[in-house]
């Protein structure tokens, strides 16, 4: 019976660290790859978190190396609304390959991203051990 809960939480967490290891690549990838630029806010959408909360998401227009202007917005947003207003400009970096892709430099955080994605390895394999212990 203990190993059969083991493996059903060894799944979900596999799932759960997916999540965040895709979150922590893609951030990485907008680190090291990302092409700086000025983008410009178009208008703040309003949504929500996971708890209902409300959260303010910049719309942000920029041009791309080929003279291409795109907009987009970056993967999370915040609880302060003060923070953002249409026209504000802010440096950020997108993806060449990726451009709807984009992190806001000194607004975004991606190196939490990256250290929750790596954390989640390091559970992953204790996980796996651990499992493996018990089922030998």
């Amino acid at each position: 019976m203990n190993a059969l809960l083991l493996t059903v939480f060894l799944i979900a967490f596999t799932a759960v660290a997916g999540y965040l290891l895709r979150r922590a690549w893609r951030s990485w990838c907008l680190i090291r790859r990302g092409i700086r630029t000025t983008g410009r806010v178009l208008y703040v959408r309003e949504d929500t978190d996971g708890d209902g909360d409300p959260k303010y998401i910049p719309v942000i227009t920029f041009h791309r190396a080929d003279g291409t202007e795109r907009e987009a917005e970056p993967a999370d947003g915040t609880p302060n609304s003060r923070l953002l207003f249409p026209g504000q400009t802010w440096k950020i970096r997108h993806h060449p390959a990726w451009p709807s892709k984009i992190y806001i430099e000194h607004y975004d955080s991606p190196e939490m991203e990256i250290m929750l994605g790596l954390v989640a390895l390091l559970f992953l394999v204790a996980a796996a051990t651990i499992l493996g212990h018990l089922l030998l």
